[in-house]
């Protein structure tokens, strides 16, 4: 007996779908022949069945976007040989589970700031890499990508993301990436980086567009000279339009806001992290508050522009909020109900899909032994109605804090990753 898995996929021609046999046939995927009854997939190796063949299928069809359409449904079936019993989709909605898009998010820390010993830096691949083909992204958001120079004086790229990334799927991808303020280059730590199965239609960066910098008077400076600065964010947020080949347009952000670290006062440390005062740790740490305030507040404004454009957007805010669920920088990017008060504003509130989740399994980062979630995603109402499914890999995530401490060069990112499934519409 064999076990046939059925998939649905539709075409707009017969030629479409002749010209797509003639590509699965070439790539070792199709035995016999396509016309408008069904056609068979025929892989040999077990783990090659089911949700790894079909996502060639998939990724062959990405690539005939303009054949793919609702206007003729089309079966493919995969055979596992030698197993089973035959099943039939009873139901031309159904949708197995590559037909789901995924969106990850992952702050890689500090990646490529050892890129220079091949030893260590080989460490890091060996650790992340399986984590990010775990994932099994469409879009994937990534955060603390260090930009690094290939020879002395040269540009700066984003070579270690580069090397992470080959001879995996997401080698493929589109792919923007945030640049220093003030060049159009990378900036040398921490840039944000969008990956895309599909094309991306448009792409900004968000750095005191919205939100001019706020200036603050130090009171605490050593001597006690008084001085204004003005406060600027550490770093961009990054903004894309995807469309998939479903037609529907995405609106994803890519963020990682200022640490919950103090800001640095004029003669008040006395290293990097030990304080001459209160006084002077308190202010700093003031200041890195309202920075991180600062820029989910410019992230909440993006947001309501792009509902003004669209009213039904579907928009997914994604990455390191450096802040958890009911903190204020999360406040202000979600804009709950609860928080406006006003029952009309509901539509534009943003939905923590982390909920999803029990309790127990709703953390991303460890400190002093505790669990908490500092990276998030959260979607619009219209984006909801085809949520399905949220994954948090922190199966493995040690504590950063003890591992600061104890472990030298460790190659790991202390943020767990996340990938949310939606169905195709």
């Amino acid at each position: 007996m064999t076990d046939h898995r059925c998939f649905p996929i539709r075409f707009r021609t017969a030629d479409a779908i002749e010209s797509v046999s003639d590509r699965f046939a070439r790539q070792g995927l199709l035995t016999g022949s396509v016309n408008r009854a069904e056609c068979v997939f025929h892989r040999v190796h077990p783990k090659d069945i089911s949700s790894d063949t079909a996502k060639q299928a998939r990724r062959l069809l990405a690539v005939m976007s303009g054949s793919v359409t609702d206007c003729r449904e089309f079966m493919l079936t995969c055979i596992k040989p030698g197993a089973g019993r035959l099943r039939r989709m009873p139901d031309p909605t159904w949708r197995s589970v590559d037909a789901k898009m995924r969106i990850a998010t992952f702050n890689l820390e500090n990646l490529g700031s050892r890129f220079h010993d091949a030893e260590a830096f080989d460490d890091r691949l060996g650790i992340l890499r399986p984590q990010l083909e775990r994932l099994r992204a469409d879009i994937l958001c990534l955060q603390e990508i260090n930009a690094l120079r290939s020879e002395p004086g040269g540009e700066r790229q984003l070579i270690a993301l580069e090397r992470l990334i080959e001879g995996s799927p997401y080698q493929s991808f589109n792919c923007i990436s945030t640049h220093h303020p003030n060049t159009m280059r990378p900036a040398d730590r921490h840039n944000l980086a969008i990956l895309s199965r599909w094309p991306i239609e448009t792409s900004r960066q968000f750095h005191h567009t919205l939100v001019e910098p706020p200036t603050h008077r130090v009171v605490a400076a050593v001597p006690g000279n008084v001085e204004t600065q003005t406060l600027t964010w550490d770093r961009p947020v990054l903004y894309a339009r995807i469309v998939p080949p479903d037609g529907f347009p995405l609106d994803i952000v890519n963020l990682h806001l200022k640490a919950p670290l103090a800001a640095s006062i004029p003669g008040q440390k006395l290293d990097k992290f030990a304080w001459k005062s209160t006084s002077g740790w308190a202010e700093g740490y003031y200041i890195a508050a309202l920075k991180r305030a600062g820029q989910a507040l410019e992230v909440r404004l993006l947001i309501d522009r792009l509902f003004d454009a669209n009213p039904e957007a579907a928009i997914l805010v994604a990455g390191d909020f450096n802040a958890e669920e009911r903190e204020v920088p999360t406040r202000i990017v979600a804009a709950d109900l609860e928080d406006t008060g006003n029952g009309r504003l509901a539509k534009r509130a943003l939905i923590l899909l982390e909920r999803h989740c029990s309790d127990p399994l709703r953390f991303t980062i460890i400190h002093r032994g505790r669990k908490t979630a500092y990276d998030h995603m959260l979607a619009s109402r219209q984006l909801m109605a085809r949520f399905e499914d949220l994954e948090i890999h922190n199966e493995a995530l040690g504590d950063e804090l003890v591992a600061y401490a104890a472990i030298g060069d460790s190659p790991e990112s202390y943020h767990a990753p996340m990938v949310a499934s939606f169905l195709d519409r």
